[in-house]
C-alpha cells in the first residue's frame, strides 16, 4: 500500500516535477519491505497503460533523478533493510549516522509502565547478518542537537550533495 500511494506521488504533480529526493528514513521503526526499492531501480521500465476511454495510468513507476537517504542510529528494523539495500545497491547517498543494528523480528508486550520486545526470528539481508553491526552512511554527518533552529546538518548535507547531481 506504501509503496503504490509512493509510486503514485512521485508519477503525478508536484513530485514528478521535482529535480531530486531526499527520503528521510530517520528514527523510522520497522513498516517497510525490500520492494520498496524497486521504485529506484532505473534499470526496469515504467508501463503507460491507457484503456479504451483514454484514462492513462502508470505502472511499474520508478524514479530516475537523484535520490539520498537519511539515516541515523533511530531507523530500525525493516527500514535498516533499506538503508542496507539502497547503499549496497548504490541507488544513491546514505546520509547521516551509523544505524544501531536493530533488525531481529520482534514481538512486543505490554508489562507494568514498559514494553518487552521478545526476539523471535534472526534475520539475515543478502546472507548479512546487520544485528549488532547496522549499516554506516556514505556520507556521515552528525546530527548537532546545540544548532536547533539553526538547521538541520544532515538534511543540509542532503541538499548540497542533491545540488552537485
Amino acid at each position: 500500500m506504501y509503496q503504490r500511494t509512493l509510486a503514485h506521488l512521485l508519477s503525478q504533480s508536484p513530485l514528478n516535477g521535482a529535480d531530486a529526493l531526499i527520503w528521510d528514513l530517520r528514527d523510522g521503526w520497522g513498516g517497510a519491505i525490500p520492494g520498496y526499492l524497486d521504485l529506484f531501480n532505473t534499470r526496469a521500465p515504467t508501463i503507460q497503460v491507457t484503456d479504451r476511454n483514454g484514462a492513462s495510468e502508470l505502472e511499474n513507476v520508478k524514479w530516475r533523478k537523484p535520490v539520498v537517504m537519511l539515516v541515523n542510529g533511530g531507523t530500525r528494523s525493516g527500514k535498516e533493510i533499506l538503508a542496507y539495500g539502497f547503499k549496497k545497491y548504490r541507488l544513491g547517498e546514505v546520509i547521516g549516522s551509523r544505524i544501531e543494528g536493530a533488525v531481529l523480528a520482534a514481538t512486543a508486550f505490554l508489562i507494568g509502565g514498559g514494553l518487552l520486545l521478545l526476539a523471535v526470528a534472526d534475520v539475515q539481508v543478502d546472507g548479512e547478518r546487520l544485528e549488532g553491526f547496522g549499516v554506516a552512511p556514505t556520507i556521515e554527518v552528525q546530527a548537532d542537537p546545540a544548532s536547533m533552529g539553526l538547521g538541520d546538518p544532515q538534511l543540509n548535507r542532503a541538499i548540497a550533495v542533491l545540488s552537485r547531481a
